[in-house]
C-alpha cells in the first residue's frame, strides 16, 4: 500500500504532455522583421540565415520561402532536412538546440526552430487563445500573459502573434464640407483606388479570350502621401475638388492581420514543447494558476486552449474512462471464467502494483506520461 501510495509522488516527476519529442529528420526555421520591411531586404537576410543553417554538418539540405501567403513580405521560412539519423550522431532536438544557438545574434528577427506542422493546419504544438470583443484590452491581457510565460521550462521559442501595424496614410473625410461639396465617401473611395489600385472599366477581346483593362495612375503617381495635395476627386456634377479641401490626413498603423473565434477577435501565444521540461501539462497547470490568481480578465474575454494542448485535456479525460472500462471489462471475463463474483477480485488486486510499476519505471527512466505510455499503462 505504501509502495502504491508513493508511485503517485513519482507521477509528479514525469512530465506530462501529448505527444513525446520524435526524432523526424526535419524542422523549420522562421524569422521575421518588422512590418514594412521590402522583401529585398528580408531576401538578404533569408539567405544569410540559410547559409549558417547549412554550416552544420548534421543538415542535409534546406529549402527557403521568403514571403508568407497573406503577401507580408517580412517574413521568410526554411525548410530543414537532416542526414539519415544513422550518419549522425545527435537527434532532431539536440540539432534544433544548435541551431538556436547559433541564431541568438539574430535575435532581432525572431527566429524560431519549430517542429514541422504535420497537420497542415499552421499549428505548433502548444497554442493557447486570448478571445476578447476589444483589440486594445486582447492584446493587454495577451501580452501580460506572454511575460510570465515566455521563459517557462516546458517551452521552446514562445511567439505571440500580435504584431505592430503596418504604417498607414489614412484619408479622413470631413463629411460636412464633402455634403456641401456634393462629395460622397463612396465616390471618393472609389476615385482614390482606381489612383493608387486600379479599376478595370472593361475587357479587351481579341482571337475569342478576353483580357482584363486596368486604369490607374502611373507608378511615379501612385504614391497618396506625396501628391495629396495635388490630387483631385469629382464631385455628383462631375467638378472636380482638391481632396485637401474635403479631408484631412493621418499617418497611423493599421493591424498586421485580424484573426477571429467565437464572434471575437484572439492573440494566440503558441510555442514548441521542450524535450526535457515539465512538459505541456506542466504549463497547461501553470497557466491555468497565472489566468485565476494573478490575471483576472473581465468577464467578456476568455482563455481557451487549442491544438495539441486541447487535446490533451480530451486524452486525459478519455484514458481515464478507457481505464476504467477495461477494468469493468476485465471483470466480467474473469467472473464469467471462475463463475464466481468474489474471485476476480482477488486476482484484480496485483492492479495498484502493476500501476505503481508504470510510475515507477517512468520515472526512473524520466519519460514522459504521453499518448503511447498512457495506451501502455491500460
Amino acid at each position: 500500500f505504501l509502495i502504491f501510495i508513493g508511485s503517485f509522488g513519482a507521477l509528479n516527476f514525469v512530465p506530462k504532455t501529448f505527444l513525446p519529442p520524435q526524432d523526424q529528420g526535419e524542422f523549420n526555421v522562421s524569422i521575421e522583421l518588422p512590418p514594412g520591411t521590402s522583401l529585398d531586404g528580408m531576401n538578404k537576410l533569408a539567405i544569410e540565415v540559410d547559409q549558417l543553417v547549412r554550416q552544420n554538418k548534421a543538415v542535409a539540405y534546406s529549402v527557403l520561402s521568403v514571403g508568407d501567403k497573406n503577401e507580408q513580405p517580412n517574413i521568410a521560412e526554411l525548410y530543414v532536412h537532416l542526414v539519415p539519423g544513422k550518419e549522425r550522431k545527435l537527434n532532431t532536438s539536440e540539432v534544433k538546440e544548435q541551431i538556436r544557438t547559433v541564431l541568438k545574434p539574430y535575435a532581432y528577427a525572431r527566429p524560431q526552430v519549430k517542429d514541422i506542422d504535420s497537420v497542415g493546419g499552421g499549428q505548433r504544438p502548444f497554442n493557447v487563445n486570448i478571445v476578447g470583443d476589444n483589440m486594445e484590452e486582447t492584446e493587454k491581457y495577451a501580452q501580460m500573459l506572454f511575460e510570465k510565460i515566455k521563459n517557462h521550462p516546458a517551452l521552446k521559442d514562445p511567439n505571440i502573434s500580435y504584431r505592430a501595424g503596418k504604417p498607414e496614410f489614412q484619408v479622413v473625410p470631413n463629411r460636412m464640407k464633402a455634403e456641401k461639396l456634393g462629395i460622397s465617401t463612396t465616390m471618393m473611395g472609389a476615385e482614390l483606388r482606381t489612383h493608387v489600385e486600379g479599376s478595370k472599366p472593361a475587357v479587351f477581346r481579341v482571337d475569342g479570350e478576353e483580357y482584363d483593362i486596368r486604369v490607374r495612375l502611373q507608378e511615379n503617381q501612385r504614391n497618396l502621401k506625396e501628391g495629396y495635395h495635388s490630387t483631385y476627386i469629382p464631385n455628383i456634377n462631375y467638378s472636380l475638388v482638391k481632396l485637401d479641401t474635403v479631408t484631412s490626413p493621418k499617418e497611423t498603423t493599421g493591424p498586421a492581420n485580424i484573426t477571429r473565434q467565437d464572434r471575437g477577435r484572439y492573440i494566440q501565444i503558441a510555442a514548441d514543447i521542450a524535450p526535457k521540461g515539465p512538459g505541456m501539462g506542466g504549463v497547461i497547470s501553470d497557466i491555468n494558476r497565472i489566468m485565476k490568481n494573478e490575471i483576472k480578465m473581465p468577464a467578456n474575454m476568455k482563455y481557451q486552449f487549442v491544438g495539441q494542448a486541447e487535446s490533451f485535456g480530451e486524452l486525459m479525460n478519455s484514458m481515464a474512462v478507457a481505464a476504467f472500462l477495461g477494468i469493468v471489462f476485465i471483470y466480467f471475463v474473469l467472473a464469467s471464467l471462475y463463475e464466481s463474483f468474489v474471485t476476480p477480485f482477488t486476482i484484480m488486486l496485483v492492479l495498484p502494483l502493476a500501476a505503481c510499476g508504470a510510475f515507477y519505471a517512468l520515472a526512473i527512466a524520466h519519460t514522459s506520461l504521453d499518448l503511447f505510455s498512457m495506451i501502455g499503462c491500460i
